[in-house]
C-alpha cells in the first residue's frame, strides 16, 4: 500500500474540505494542492482548470505538489484519454494519496462499478456524511453567500425549492450513494459520520487513516484537527431550519436502512427542528422574486424604516447600516476610506438608546447611554460596565464591517439610500460610483418622496423611486407599508436587476 491511490467523497458540506486541510498536513499521505481533482466526473472546462491551478500556485507548495501540478496540465486541458494517466497523475512514490472529489459520489453505479475496474486493488473509498440539516444548511448558506448573491437568509420557500433540486436531492439520499459504492468496493468502501458534534476532529481524522492505512504524526503546527475559516455568511433561524428539516426527513428515513440508531437520531432532529417552526409572518404580501430581491437589498440609510418593512416579512439580516442613522456625505466618506468605526473615544451620546460615532459620522443604536441625576444625556458612569457594554458592541460593529466590505467586493446587490429632508444628486452620485469601484454590478437606488410611479434608471446603475412619504424619524416603523411592496415589485422588474435576481444562486 506504499504507493496507493485512495478515494474521498461525500455529499455537499458534509465535511470533505475539513478532512482535507487535515491531512493536507500529514507526511505520510499525499494530498493534491488542488482540492477536487475531477478526473472521472464533472471535469472542469478549460478556463476553470486554469483557475484552479492559479490559485493553486498562489500558495506555498512542496517539491511534489508542484510535479504533480505539472502532470496535472495536460491532463485538466482535455487531454485525458485513458485510467492509466490518471495513476501517473496519482500515483506517489512512498506514500499513499487522496483525491478528494466529492462529486464522483453523484454519478451512481456505473462511475462506482468502473473506478473499481480500473483503480488498483488496493484502493479505497472514504464516504463522508453529516447530520442532513447541519449539511444541508451548510450546503445552501455556500451557494447562496459564498459563491452566490444573497446578502441574508433565504427564504424558506426557496429553500424548500432548491433541496427539491434533482441534483441536491440525489447528494442527499445517502443510503442509496451507500449501496452503490459498497456493492462496488465491498470491505474497500466505508462511509463516516463528519457531524462536527458527533465526534472530536481527530477521532474522524484517526479513523479516516487507519481505514486507509497509514499512520498520523502530531508534528508542531500539524494537529490533525479539522478546522474551518471564519464564516461570514448568516446562521439560520427556526423557520429556515424547520424547511430544511421537511425537505430532508425521507432521506433521513431512508437511512435507517444502512444505519437504524443513527437515523433515529437524525429524524430526531428533524422532528424537534420541525416543531420549533415559529407561526408564519402575518405580512405576507411577496413573490419568490421579490422575496429574492429582498434579500440583495441592503440598506444603506439614512434611517431604519426599510428594516421594519423586512422586518414585517420576518426577515431579519444583520446588516452594518440597517439600524443606523447615516448622513449621506458620511456614508460617502465611508466608502472612500472605510477605516474602523466604534473607538470608545469617538463615542457621544446622542439619543437615549444611541450613540454618534464622531470619527465617520454615523449613529448607532446602544446601551452606553444612561441620564445623570440632572437629566443629562452621558454614557455609562461605570467605568468596568462601560468597557464591558462597548467590547460587546464594538465586536458586533467589527464582524458587520468586514462583512460589509467582503460583500461589497465579492456580492452584487442593490444599495438603497434615503433622507427624509431629500439627499443632494451629487452626493448620490458619489456613492454610485464609490460602490462600482468596489464591484461594477452594483446598483443605488435612491428613494425620495412624490407620486412618480414605477422605478426609472436615471444613469448607469443609478434607479430612482417615490414614496408617498418617509416615517417619521421618532417613529420608523410607520413607514407606508404599500408603497415599499409597490417599490419592490417594481424594482424587480428593472432588466439590470432582473438578471441579479436569476444569478443569485448558483
Amino acid at each position: 500500500m506504499i504507493d496507493s491511490v485512495h478515494i474521498c467523497i461525500g455529499a455537499p458540506s458534509a465535511g470533505v474540505d475539513r478532512l482535507h486541510a487535515a491531512l493536507e498536513r500529514q507526511p505520510r499521505v499525499f494530498v493534491p494542492p488542488i482540492r477536487e481533482v475531477r478526473f472521472w466526473h464533472d471535469g472542469r472546462t478549460a478556463e476553470e482548470a486554469q483557475r484552479a491551478e492559479d490559485d493553486a500556485w498562489q500558495r506555498p507548495l512542496k517539491e511534489d505538489q508542484k510535479a504533480w501540478l505539472e502532470r496535472w496540465r495536460p491532463i485538466s486541458a482535455g487531454t485525458r484519454t485513458a485510467p492509466e494517466s490518471y495513476l501517473s497523475l496519482m500515483r506517489t512514490p512512498g506514500r499513499p494519496s487522496v483525491d478528494f472529489s466529492p462529486t464522483y459520489a453523484l454519478a451512481g453505479r456505473s462511475l462506482a462499478e468502473t473506478m473499481h475496474k480500473f483503480l488498483p486493488a488496493d484502493s479505497k473509498i472514504v464516504y463522508l456524511v453529516a447530520e442532513p440539516i447541519e449539511r444541508a444548511t451548510a450546503d445552501l448558506r455556500h451557494r447562496f453567500h459564498h459563491i452566490g448573491g444573497f446578502r441574508g437568509r433565504a427564504a424558506p420557500g426557496t429553500v424548500e425549492t432548491w433541496l427539491d433540486r434533482p441534483d441536491l436531492r440525489a447528494a442527499a439520499d445517502y443510503a442509496n450513494i451507500i449501496r452503490d459504492w459498497s456493492d462496488a468496493f465491498g470491505p474497500r468502501f466505508r462511509w463516516f459520520d463528519a457531524t462536527p458534534t458527533a465526534r472530536g476532529d481527530h477521532d474522524l481524522v484517526q479513523e479516516v487513516a487507519d481505514f486507509l492505512g497509514f499512520q498520523l504524526e502530531n508534528l508542531p503546527g500539524a494537529e490533525p484537527s479539522i478546522t474551518s475559516p471564519q464564516d461570514l455568511a448568516p446562521s439560520y433561524t427556526a423557520r429556515e431550519r424547520a424547511a430544511v428539516a421537511r425537505a430532508v426527513r425521507s432521506h433521513a428515513e431512508a437511512f435507517s436502512q444502512i444505519a437504524p440508531t443513527t437515523s433515529a437520531d437524525w429524524l430526531r432532529t428533524v422532528t424537534e427542528a420541525e416543531a420549533a417552526a415559529p407561526a408564519e409572518p402575518a405580512v405576507r404580501d411577496t413573490t419568490p422574486r421579490v422575496d429574492a430581491l429582498m434579500r440583495m437589498t441592503e440598506s444603506l440609510g439614512d434611517n431604519c424604516e426599510y428594516g421594519f418593512w423586512q422586518r414585517h416579512r420576518a426577515y431579519e439580516p444583520s446588516s452594518l447600516f440597517r439600524w443606523a442613522i447615516t448622513p449621506i456625505e458620511s456614508l460617502a466618506e465611508f466608502l472612500a476610506n472605510p477605516t474602523s468605526l466604534y473607538a470608545l473615544e469617538d463615542l457621544t451620546p446622542h439619543s437615549p438608546g444611541m450613540v454618534a460615532d464622531r470619527r465617520s459620522g454615523f449613529k448607532f443604536h446602544s446601551k452606553l447611554v444612561e441620564r445623570t441625576n440632572a437629566g443629562k444625556l452621558t454614557l455609562l458612569h461605570d467605568a468596568e460596565e462601560r468597557d464591558r457594554v462597548h467590547r460587546e458592541e464594538k465586536s458586533k460593529i467589527d464582524f458587520l464591517h468586514r462583512r460589509f466590505l467582503d460583500q461589497l467586493e465579492h456580492q452584487p446587490a442593490v444599495y438603497l439610500v434615503k433622507c427624509n429632508t431629500g439627499i443632494n444628486g451629487e452626493h448620490v452620485l458619489r456613492v454610485r460610483d464609490l460602490l462600482r469601484a468596489y464591484n461594477p454590478e452594483h446598483w443605488l437606488l435612491w428613494v425620495g418622496t412624490g407620486e412618480q410611479a414605477g422605478v426609472s434608471e436615471i444613469e448607469d446603475n443609478l434607479l430612482y423611486a417615490e414614496l408617498e412619504r418617509f416615517a417619521r424619524y421618532v417613529q420608523a416603523d410607520d413607514y407606508v407599508e404599500g408603497g415599499w411592496t409597490r417599490l419592490m415589485y417594481d424594482l424587480a422588474e428593472v432588466p439590470g436587476v432582473a438578471k441579479l435576481i436569476d444569478r443569485m444562486a448558483p
